[in-house]
C-alpha cells in the first residue's frame, strides 16, 4: 500500500457509474469534496449508513487523473475488490494503515541507520544516517526521502569517511528541490555532518557541521583536492608546490573556505579560479592564508589574505627576489649592492610592500619590478641612508605610493 496522506473533512459522496471487480478506475459523484494527489477511500453498500455495517467494505489508494475520474488501487488493506454499483457510498478515510505510518512518524527520531552502500534512497525513518566508507572507497551518491513521506521532519546525514577524498553528494528527490538555491545537490566532506528539513518539497540546510575525525583537513602536491564544506585547509607544500582547483557547483553557498600554507618551504601554493582579478593567487608564507566564498550565483569570491606579523617583515643583506608575503623589507648594502626583486604583480593584489636601505654606504639597494613595471619604470634606487620607497600592486602593475 501506497502512503496516503492526503485527507478532506467531510469527503463522502457515491460512485458516479458501476465499478467492476478488475475495473481500476472510479468515478465519483461529488469528486471536488475529495483530495487531489494519493488518499485512501472506502466503498460500501448503499442501502447501509456506515462501511462498519457493511462485511463486504473495499479499501481503495486513489489519486484524481480528471475531474470525477480517479486511478484506483483495489483491495487494499486485506478487503477484497468486488462489483459496486452506481450509487454505492463512498468516502475519504483514515485507515489502520495510515495510523502505523502517522503513529511511527511520531517516533523516527531515535532512528539511525548505518549505510555502507555506494548509492542510496533514504526511507522516512533515516532521520539519523551514517555513511560508512571502506578503505578504497570514495564516493556515495544519497537521495533524499520524497516530500510525501518527509514533509516536517529532520534529518542529519554524518559522513564517517577517514580520508580527504572520500565524499559524499546529497540529491533531493524527484521534484523536490533545495531552498534558496538552484543546484542540484550538495557535498558532504568526510568527517562532516549536514542536518536538513524538508517544508513544502523544499529541504532547508539548517546546519552544516566540518568535525573531522583526524582533525582539519590536509593537502598536498599528491592529494590537492578540497570542498568548500572542508571550512578549513591546510596546504603542505613539502613535496612541492600545491595546485588548487576551487570547486563549484557543489550547493555551499555562503560558506567560506580558508586556505592555510603549513610549512615555511621556499614552495608556494597556487589558488584558481575566482571572479576578482586576476582570477588567481599564490601563497608562499608559513601560516599565510586565503579566504573564498561562493555567491547565490555560483560565483566564487576572493574574500581576504591574512599574513602573520612574523613574516611580514625580512632583513636582507643580498640580492633577493620577495616571495609576496612580505610588507616591510629592511635592506643593509653594507657587503655590496642589492637588488630586490618584487613579487608577481599578482601574488601581492591588493598589498603593499616597503623597502627602505639602512646603511650609510654608498652601494645602491635597487629595487626591481617582475614582468610589469613601477610607475613606468622597471627599476627603482635608494640611494641614501634612510631612503624609502613603498609600492602597491593592483594586479597588473607595482606603483609608488610613499
Amino acid at each position: 500500500m501506497a502512503l496516503n496522506l492526503n485527507f478532506k473533512n467531510f469527503a463522502l459522496s457515491t460512485l458516479a457509474s458501476e465499478a467492476g471487480e478488475s475495473d481500476n478506475q472510479i468515478e465519483i459523484t461529488d469528486y471536488a469534496l475529495f483530495p487531489d494527489g494519493d488518499f485512501t477511500a472506502v466503498i460500501w453498500d448503499s442501502s447501509k449508513s456506515s462501511p462498519l455495517l457493511d462485511s463486504s467494505s473495499e479499501i481503495v489508494s486513489l489519486n484524481r487523473i480528471s475531474a470525477g475520474l480517479f486511478q484506483a488501487v483495489r483491495g487494499e488493506e486485506s478487503t477484497a475488490p468486488k462489483l459496486w454499483q452506481a450509487g454505492s457510498n463512498i468516502a475519504n478515510v483514515v485507515t489502520a494503515e495510515t495510523m502505523k505510518y502517522l503513529f511511527a512518524g511520531a517516533s523516527i527520531s531515535a532512528s539511525v541507520s548505518d549505510i555502507t552502500d555506494n548509492i542510496y534512497d533514504m526511507g522516512r525513518y533515516d532521520t539519523n544516517t551514517f555513511l560508512i566508507f571502506t578503505t578504497a572507497e570514495t564516493y556515495k551518491t544519497v537521495t533524499l526521502p520524497e516530500s510525501l513521506l518527509a514533509d516536517g521532519i529532520t534529518y542529519k546525514i554524518t559522513s564517517k569517511g577517514t580520508k580527504s577524498s572520500q565524499t559524499a553528494r546529497i540529491y533531493p528527490n524527484i521534484g523536490d528541490s533545495f531552498a534558496h538555491t538552484t543546484d542540484t545537490y550538495v557535498t558532504l566532506t568526510s568527517g562532516s555532518s549536514i542536518t536538513l528539513c524538508l517544508s513544502e518539497g523544499e529541504w532547508n540546510i539548517t546546519d552544516y557541521v566540518n568535525a573531522k575525525p583526524n582533525g582539519i583537513k590536509k593537502i598536498d602536491a599528491n592529494n590537492s583536492d578540497i570542498s568548500f564544506g572542508d571550512g578549513v585547509v591546510f596546504a603542505d607544500t613539502s613535496a612541492g608546490a600545491v595546485s588548487i582547483s576551487l570547486p563549484s557547483g557543489e550547493g555551499m553557498k555562503g560558506i567560506p573556505l580558508t586556505i592555510i600554507k603549513y610549512d615555511d618551504l621556499d614552495n608556494y601554493v597556487y589558488v584558481s579560479a575566482f571572479v576578482e582579478s586576476p582570477g588567481a593567487a599564490m601563497i608562499y608564507g608559513k601560516f599565510e592564508s586565503m579566504t573564498f566564498i561562493v555567491d547565490d550565483n555560483d560565483q566564487i569570491h576572493f574574500l581576504n589574505r591574512y599574513t602573520p606579523d612574523n613574516i611580514r617583515t625580512k632583513t636582507v643583506t643580498a640580492s633577493s627576489t620577495l616571495r609576496g608575503q612580505e610588507r616591510f623589507v629592511i635592506a643593509d648594502a653594507s657587503a655590496g649592492t642589492i637588488t630586490l626583486t618584487l613579487p608577481h604583480v599578482d601574488r601581492a593584489i591588493g598589498e603593499s610592500v616597503t623597502v627602505k636601505k639602512i646603511d650609510s654606504s654608498a652601494n645602491t639597494v635597487t629595487v626591481r619590478s617582475n614582468g610589469c613595471t613601477m610607475d613606468g619604470a622597471s627599476t627603482f634606487d635608494l640611494t641614501s641612508q634612510w631612503e624609502y620607497a613603498a609600492f602597491a600592486s593592483d594586479g597588473n602593475d607595482w606603483f609608488r605610493v610613499g
